[in-house]
């Protein structure tokens, strides 16, 4: 069926295809006015149609030109808050080495490409030396090429098995006693398959949570969802999310955990084991319901 604005377009076009001569004769100012008059409507729509098809190829190119399968719910970028409550942490692992005088010495390693802002992000915060590129990670990780590095931190992808396949890797003999940092939601922690990697590595982790309930926003890229027509898949916090953290050795990370309980004026808590991030989600929750009383 013909919609109401095609027929308002085409149903003048009709008329004047059969309009007698002689009311073009007797009325041609009007004739020739109402004639330009609804071929600018019909350039108006074809502009309008045509900008929507550029933007969808747009769309389809940005997403083919990465070099491994994406999904578009997949891509949103780590705020620069979710960076800054690592900062001290990081220049705490810095002071660790004993030939790292500054942050920018710090090699970082974020395997999942988005957009870029990771880079942008924590070389605001000095952190200038990061390695994130639009690569295979899968692919580099079973390679010769694995990259050098000092700490991991990422952000994974919450689709398909990425986050599964995060944590085998991180607590695979790939890291070799390398410190990580993983921003995920807070229900990764009850998974089966998150639990079955740490206890077959020995490794606990402990965990930083954003204090006051505040919660990460996270961005998609100009070419992603931002043409959905709801607010919420532009700027997206579905859920709680938390830094989930390793310090390389079952030595290193009992020290970093010390280091964090008495670390003051910090913008999050941290909990050193699923227990105590219980205990600890259960507080933040009385002290939020007391805040709105």
């Amino acid at each position: 069926m013909i919609s109401a604005k095609c027929a308002s377009i085409l149903t003048p076009l009709v008329v004047f295809s059969i309009a007698p001569r002689t009311f073009i004769s007797k009325e041609p100012c009007i004739f020739l006015a109402s004639f330009f008059f609804y071929h600018f409507l019909i350039f108006e729509h074809f502009s309008v149609a045509l900008l929507i098809y550029l933007f969808r190829q747009d769309d389809l190119a940005t997403a083919s030109s990465f070099p491994f399968p994406v999904d578009a719910d997949d891509h949103c970028e780590s705020p620069l808050d979710a960076y800054k409550d690592l900062d001290l942490i990081l220049r705490r692992i810095c002071d660790g080495f004993p030939k790292k005088n500054h942050p920018s010495d710090l090699a970082i390693y974020d395997p999942y490409f988005c957009d870029g802002s990771v880079i942008r992000n924590l070389s605001s915060l000095g952190f200038s030396n990061v390695y994130n590129k639009k690569e295979d990670c899968y692919k580099v990780w079973s390679s010769d090429n694995y990259p050098e590095y000092d700490v991991f931190i990422t952000n994974p992808p919450y689709s398909a098995d990425h986050i599964e396949r995060l944590m085998r890797h991180v607590t695979s003999s790939k890291l070799a006693s390398r410190p990580w940092f993983l921003l995920m939601p807070n229900w990764v922690h009850k998974k089966d398959y998150f639990t079955k990697a740490l206890d077959d590595a020995g490794i606990k982790p402990f965990y930083l949570i954003p204090k006051n309930g505040r919660r990460y926003v996270y961005v998609p890229p100009r070419d992603f969802r931002s043409k959905k027509a709801s607010d919420v898949h532009k700027k997206s916090s579905p859920f709680m999310s938390m830094w989930f953290c390793y310090g390389g050795t079952p030595e290193k990370n009992a020290s970093l955990v010390d280091w964090c309980h008495r670390c003051s004026g910090a913008a999050w808590d941290v909990a050193r084991s699923k227990s105590a991030l219980r205990d600890l989600r259960r507080k933040q929750q009385k002290q939020k319901g007391k805040g709105k009383a």
